[in-house]
């Protein structure tokens, strides 16, 4: 039992990915492809194929599996984004011992180069989220070594970094969701209590880092939910900052696998303020949802904020462990406001495939989606209420889709 529950919170706190791999279902289709000699190419892709991640830059297309042709190949955990004309990856060691994060310079015709640019190599284990400041300081956390590592965005040479020390009683303060306001990053510390028995902390943790300094100013605590933030879905998503400037956190709580003691939900820090808005807390469990209010144990995976308080997500629970795996996660819009959630006009899919959902740079929300019949990419208009398929996906699974356009 003590390795299950190190393995099963490991493993899901490693954004759901250490035990996902993709399905080929293998079908044909007219060569469209594009890959990394196309002169089109808008999006940063990786697919997940088997025990593999294939990456590169390219357009939607009816052939896929041309497509991931001239893709690279990597491992199936890491991380594919997009900053200021370039392509980074984070691609975790196959032991999970360390992570290399690469990044590839777009020539102007939007191609990517056949070797990275530039490397960097993290030696405290597996990392997975990055947060980019400006064109000259970006952010790596390692979740491992209680630490964010400060680097130049292009040579990815290190600047510095900044510590952070467990709470009294926990081994490990893991840096996860993070936003950036007013030359702040409010990075959410992944407090855990017992790493063998998968034991989270029952509150919820941010610190306060001066991003001219690299200085932690302070750390504030929130008793409303639990295990705040935690090494979320990659995209950095579970903490956003809305247009009225408020920041908001939201808790997945050890995966509602812990009791009712342990609360999911979203935390707000209202602009202007360094302290958690103490009359706020809006819980999934509590929102409507099908004309009734959500049992306990309901939870998003994460998504992406898309304006005027809609949030795109996957939804589902973890009471079985085993559900990693299934395809029991329904797409959905949350309403902040209304306080409400409604299903997309789509079957429930894989949790771990929340990596994928991003906004593009018409405000429109793209995620992949695999029910277990089919795998494919939509597009959907949160404003239109509209659902469209973008592509099929021929072999594996859609993991990252990212606009390459800044």
């Amino acid at each position: 039992m003590k390795n299950l529950f190190k393995n099963i919170f490991l493993a899901a706190s490693l954004s759901l990915v250490l035990s996902a791999c993709g399905d080929d279902t293998g079908s044909n289709a007219d060569d469209n492809g594009s890959g990394k000699d196309s002169e089109s190419a808008n999006y940063a892709l990786s697919f997940k194929v088997d025990n593999a991640q294939y990456y590169g830059v390219g357009k939607f297309t009816d052939n896929q599996k041309k497509l991931i042709e001239n893709f690279d190949e990597g491992p199936s955990t890491g991380t594919v984004a997009y900053f200021d004309g370039a392509v980074y990856t984070l691609m975790v060691s196959e032991d999970f011992s360390s992570t290399t994060l690469s990044r590839y310079e777009l020539d102007k015709k939007g191609r990517m180069p056949e070797k990275a640019t530039a490397t960097y190599k993290i030696t405290s284990g597996p990392s997975l989220m990055f947060i980019f400041v400006d064109k000259d300081k970006m952010y790596v956390e390692e979740p491992y070594g209680d630490k964010l590592t400060a680097l130049n965005p292009k040579t990815l040479k290190k600047l510095g970094e900044v510590k952070f020390t467990p709470d009294k009683g926990a081994q490990l303060a893991a840096p996860s969701s993070a936003v950036i306001r007013d030359g702040k990053i409010y990075v959410s510390l992944a407090q855990m209590i017992d790493i063998e028995q998968g034991v989270g902390s029952p509150y919820g943790s941010v610190a306060i880092v001066d991003i001219a300094t690299d200085k932690v100013e302070k750390v504030i605590k929130e008793d409303k939910t639990a295990y705040l933030g935690i090494y979320d879905d990659m995209n950095n998503t579970m903490a956003f900052v809305d247009e009225n400037g408020d920041i908001y956190f939201y808790a997945m709580a050890m995966f509602g696998m812990l009791g009712e003691d342990y609360k999911e939900g979203y935390v707000r820090i209202k602009k202007g303020e360094t302290e958690f808005d103490k009359d706020y807390v809006l819980r999934l469990n509590e929102c409507a949802y099908k004309g009734k209010r959500v049992e306990f144990g309901g939870l998003m995976t994460g998504g992406a904020y898309a304006g005027d308080g809609k949030y795109v997500a996957l939804f589902g629970t973890f009471e079985d462990p085993s559900n990693m795996n299934n395809y029991e996660w329904q797409p959905i819009l949350i309403d902040l406001k209304k306080k409400k959630i409604t299903n997309l006009d789509l079957g429930p899919t894989l949790s771990w495939l929340a990596p994928s959902i991003h906004l593009d740079t018409d405000g429109t929300v793209i995620f992949g989606h695999n029910d277990g019949k089919k795998s494919a990419i939509y597009r959907y208009d949160v404003k239109a209420n509209k659902l469209k398929k973008e592509m099929d996906v021929s072999s594996g699974d859609a993991f990252f889709i990212v606009p390459t356009k800044d």
